[in-house]
Formats: structure tokens, sequence, C-alpha cells
């Protein structure tokens, strides 16, 4: 496994890169939920998503060498995963908590940074990541899982040798 997510190096199957999505999907939609325990979960929670980033990277790049294509096309996939899935989460937080969005709006306004209440804000700040947890889970999940579907079955296995290996068809 170690291999499959932490090595750019190489080529994979379809089968191989699903079986990656599903576990890295599975991860990131656990960490999200760590808003809802507090603010302090939350942040380590963001900061472990980092790291798959790169896995997510390393796992798409062996993808795409198996398709005769740069590992570096995994940046593209990224933006535009960003991109929509914040879209898409904005869109979801706006309908399921709308309060918690004007609450915002307010607090922008009334925020004296001269002399910040930073209790009041810690406490908004966390209302805040919590009526997010969910919203953004359902984004990430129907975002992420339509790009990294999506592509893996876009993208065709070369079946002769190139310069990552030999093919990555496997015969189960």
């Amino acid at each position: 496994m170690g291999n499959l997510l932490f090595t750019a190096g190489g080529r994979i199957d379809a089968h191989t890169f699903k079986r990656g999505a599903v576990i890295l999907l599975t991860i990131n939609v656990l960490l999200w939920q760590a808003w809802l325990i507090s603010l302090g979960a939350g942040v380590i929670a963001f900061f472990a998503s980092l790291v798959l980033v790169y896995c997510w990277g390393c796992l798409f790049a062996k993808r795409f060498h198996d398709a005769s294509k740069s590992g570096w096309m995994y940046l593209l996939i990224f933006i535009i995963f960003l991109v929509v899935s914040y879209m898409v989460g904005s869109v979801l937080l706006g309908v399921m908590s709308p309060d918690i969005v004007t609450e915002a709006e307010n607090l922008q306004e009334s925020i004296d940074m001269d002399n910040p209440d930073v209790e009041y804000l810690l406490g908004v700040y966390d209302r805040m990541l919590k009526a997010m947890s969910l919203p953004f889970t359902i984004s990430y999940l129907a975002v992420g899982g339509a790009l990294a579907f999506g592509v893996n079955a876009m993208l065709k296995t070369d079946p002769e040798p190139n310069e990552h290996g030999d093919s990555g068809l496997t015969f189960d």
C-alpha cells in the first residue's frame, strides 16, 4: 500500500487506481468529521489531509504513466478539484446552513481588529466549521469521486512498456 500511495514512479491499472481512490476518499471523509469534534481536532486533520494531497498526486501520476502521459497532469486535476469542490461546498453550505452564512457576514462587519474579542471569534469559527463539515464532505466526495473515477475511466492503458515500466494491465 505504501508503494501505491507514497511513490509517483511506475504504472498502475484502472482497477488498482480505483482501490487507491476509495481508500483516499474514505480517509478524507473521516478527516472532515474532525471539525465536528473541535477546532483543534479539525486543524490537526487539515494538516493530515495535506499528506493526502501528495498521495493523490502519486496515485494519479502512476495512472497517467500507465496511459503514457505525464504524471504532472495531476496538477490540472487538483486545480479543477479545488475550484469546483469549493463552489459546490459553498452552495451546499448556503442551502444547508443559511444562518451560519449570515452570522459570518455580520461578523465581518462587526470585527474590531484593534481589539478583537478572541473568545467570541473562536466560538463563531468553531460553529462555522462544524456547519461546513457536512456540506464540504458531500462536495469532496461528489467532486473528488467524479474526477477520480471519470479521469480513470477516460485513461486507456498503453499495453506496451514505456519509460515508467511494463504495462499496468493485471490479470486476476
